[in-house]
């Protein structure tokens, strides 16, 4: 019960958090809670996903 209620807080957090970047850094209105398909969070998600190792390979490949 408490490891769903941790779940579930979890997630409304990210939710909270990607709209709020969305509408200060980006001035677009995600309403993320409603919708979780948006384009934004789509690549957020893969961003967020991807490993340290292998975002120190991206960071420096650009700097070759």
């Amino acid at each position: 019960n408490s490891c769903v209620r941790k779940t579930i807080l979890f997630r409304i957090s990210q939710h909270m958090a990607l709209d709020t970047i969305g509408s200060c850094l980006f001035g677009i209105e995600i309403n993320s809670l409603l919708n979780e398909n948006t384009t934004l969070a789509y690549h957020l998600k893969r961003i967020f996903s991807i490993s340290w190792s292998n975002l120190m390979v991206l960071v420096f490949r650009k700097f070759k």
